[in-house]
């Protein structure tokens, strides 16, 4: 494949990306925490989770930093979402870190990932580097753990603490294919999370895949005086994703569709055909059935000419 792709390869990148985070399929998530019923000693653990590099003297052949994907907008409707029949949902326990990245400490619960030289997978295409006590660490994960992030109370008190060294996570992570994640508290008496620095993922000319939320980590970088790192994203698995995704629609599956309606974005909920919207104050309006089709439809005609327009580039 020639990763130096043109203009309208990167394109259709894009809209893919856009695609995979707007329609998804919302699948029974399986809490694989990897090797948990070994136990380490807090010494062994220390001694592994102190491994991370300084992204002030980044070497991109031998780096292990903690990151932290920032959401955008459809992100957030879509957590709501996952978490809307529990009642649960709390706007106090929402930042929007995309404006002011340095309140990340006032999380009661963050979701992280490491990534290291040989293992780069991350939640979204943008986000925090983040320093952390070894201490404000709940658990970690091989893979997405399904936090219940709109109980943090719940979860800090009910935390089992099952961490695996660093190693053992990566490795378990890679050959899971897919990011893992680390659950931290923002604050506790042995200090707080701060963030270190900025990433973002571009392709491999440099140019980044979010150009927006690039811009606005580029004017943080420089505002606070901390680096700004690029990670070379991987696209190879884009188009078995989109594949996927058009299996779920076709199969009737559950999902959920994003869309823009008079310039605002809005998420369908087609779980078990409860059409309904719900807006980006998370607002919901329940849809009739014609209505929620002609949307279905149409979404389902972006897919399909999306996935033909993969096969015609040869990607």
């Amino acid at each position: 494949m020639n990763r130096f792709l043109d203009k309208t390869k990167k394109l259709l990148v894009r809209e893919t990306l856009a695609l995979l985070d707007v329609v998804c399929g919302l699948e029974k998530i399986s809490l694989d925490l990897g090797e948990n019923l070994q136990t380490y000693s807090n010494k062994e653990l220390n001694k592994s989770w102190n491994i991370f590099t300084n992204p002030k003297i980044h070497n991109k052949n031998n780096f292990c930093y903690l990151v932290h994907g920032l959401q955008n907008s459809i992100s957030r409707i879509k957590q709501f979402l996952f978490i809307y029949e529990k009642g649960g949902w709390n706007d106090a326990h929402y930042f929007n870190l995309l404006e002011n990245p340095l309140e990340i400490n006032k999380k009661k619960l963050i979701s992280a990932s490491v990534v290291n030289t040989s293992h780069i997978k991350t939640y979204g295409e943008l986000g925090l580097i983040i320093k952390s006590p070894f201490e404000n660490i709940l658990h970690t994960c091989i893979s997405d753990n399904g936090t219940d992030f709109t109980n943090p109370e719940g979860v800090l008190k009910n935390s089992q603490k099952i961490i695996l060294p660093i190693g053992n996570l990566i490795k378990q992570s890679c050959e899971n294919n897919s990011y893992n994640e680390v659950v931290l508290t923002g604050e506790t008496k042995n200090g707080k999370v701060e963030v270190v620095g900025f990433w973002i993922n571009t392709f491999e000319d440099g140019e980044p895949i979010d150009r927006d939320g690039a811009d606005k980590l580029s004017f943080f970088a420089k505002n606070y005086d901390l680096p700004l790192i690029k990670f070379v994203r991987n696209i190879d698995d884009l188009q078995d994703k989109l594949f996927k995704i058009l299996d779920n629609i076709k199969n009737k599956n559950y999902y959920s569709l994003a869309i823009n309606e008079s310039e605002k974005k809005l998420l369908m909920d087609c779980t078990a055909g409860n059409f309904r919207i719900i807006d980006e104050n998370l607002k919901e309006t329940k849809l009739d059935l014609e209505t929620a089709k002609e949307i279905e439809l149409r979404t389902l005609n972006l897919l399909e000419n999306l996935a033909n327009s993969w096969e015609k580039a040869l990607l």
